[in-house]
This record gives structure tokens, sequence and C-alpha cells, in this order.
């Protein structure tokens, strides 16, 4: 009887245990999630204040892209740093093609929408990236679509 309690205690023991390791491996997890997530909006914050800064300093990315040549771009990213950025552009010298984003159906129209696999024959001088913390991964993404240059705004932001 004693051996059968003993195996009872040992099994609840290490069941316990194998419960703990599953809660803490969500835990985890979710410390990840919200470390990532608390990233990002660092990310965000960072570029708006420079962005900000920019402005109080008269200086315009739209001069910084035609002064690089770019006069007709893709916005990839349709979040609100990508609608700024629309906003921003239709009001100088940029022409927005289309935007880019994941989340968005495809539509035409005065926003005209796409997906990354429409793009292969879009004639522009350059793609945006608004969603700079994932900006390796559209690079990587974009660069098998289309031959124009793929630009972070973040870098263009800390470039002028």
């Amino acid at each position: 009887m004693k051996k059968i309690i003993c195996i009872i205690c040992v099994i609840l023991l290490l069941l316990n245990i194998f419960i703990e390791i599953i809660l803490l491996k969500k835990s985890n997890k979710t410390i990840l999630k919200i470390k990532r997530q608390k990233e990002k909006m660092q990310r965000y914050y960072n570029l708006y204040s420079k962005w900000i800064d920019l402005d109080i300093k008269n200086k315009d990315i739209s001069e910084y892209l035609l002064e690089n040549g770019i006069s007709k771009v893709i916005i990839y990213g349709f979040g609100p740093i990508g609608i700024n950025l629309y906003d921003y552009l239709l009001e100088r010298n940029i022409e927005v093609v289309c935007v880019v984003d994941k989340g968005l159906l495809e539509q035409s129209g005065e926003l005209c929408v796409r997906k990354i696999d429409s793009l292969s024959n879009t004639d522009v001088d350059a793609v945006i990236v608004t969603a700079v913390h994932v900006y390796e991964s559209v690079y990587n993404d974009l660069r098998k679509k289309i031959k124009c240059p793929i630009l972070s705004l973040e870098n263009i932001l800390y470039k002028i």
C-alpha cells in the first residue's frame, strides 16, 4: 500500500512539474510577444519623433525623394504611418501609384491597393516600407517581385 501511495505521489509530483513547465513556456511566449510589441511601438515612436523633428526644421521627405530621382512610389504598409505618409505625399510632388498591405483587399479607384504578387510590372521609382519593424522580411519578399529600390521610411528619415 505504501508503494502505491509513493507511486501516486511521484506521479502527481511529475504531473505538477509538467504543468508548471507548460505554463512557464506559455508565459515566456506571452512575455516575448509583449516584448516584441513594445519594441515595435518604440520604433514607431522614434520614427514619428524624427519626422516631427524634421518638420520643425523645415526638412521635407518629398524634397529628399525628388533629389534622389524618386517621384513615383509604392507605399508598403497602410497602418497609421502608411496613411500619414500617403496623405503627406499627396500634398507634395510625389505620386503614390498604389499601396500594399497584407491586411487589405485589392481594389482600384482613388486608392489603388495591390498585393505583392501583382507588382512585377509596376512602373515606380521606389517602394517605401512603413512597416519598419519587419523591413528585412518585406524587403526579401518585394525583391523577388519588383526591381526598383526598396526603402525603409525609417532610413529615409535618418538620412535627411
